[in-house]
């Protein structure tokens, strides 16, 4: 009788140990999702402020005065989307497919 009931209580004991170990797994996982978010965050803030800055010093009439005093021949750089020659990197098969695999896991 006292074996059973100290089998029973190291069992419960690693059970319970067990399911700290999970919590705190889970809470560790929260905090850095919180770090990296706050990262992100700081990323984004520091490009909007760096795209500012260019904005402010590069005006368009200062560019066009740099590129007349050099001397030098500037062609500029044409970007032209023509969706006639537009790759599809995933065709509609693959799209279908992981739709019905979507509704079948039940996520």
């Amino acid at each position: 009788m006292f074996a059973k009931i100290c089998i029973i209580i190291l069992v419960l004991g690693a059970t319970a140990g067990a399911l700290l170990v999970n919590r705190q797994q889970r809470v560790d996982a929260a905090a850095e999702i919180s770090r990296m978010h706050f990262k992100l965050h700081r990323h984004e803030r520091a490009a909007s402020r760096l795209r500012a800055e260019i904005a402010t010093a590069v005006r368009p009439d200062q560019v066009r005065a740099l590129l007349t005093s050099g001397g030098e021949k500037w062609e500029p750089i044409l970007y032209r989307y023509n969706p006639a020659k537009a790759v599809r990197l995933i065709d509609d098969e693959t799209i279908a497919q992981d739709i019905e695999d979507h509704g079948r896991l039940g996520g």
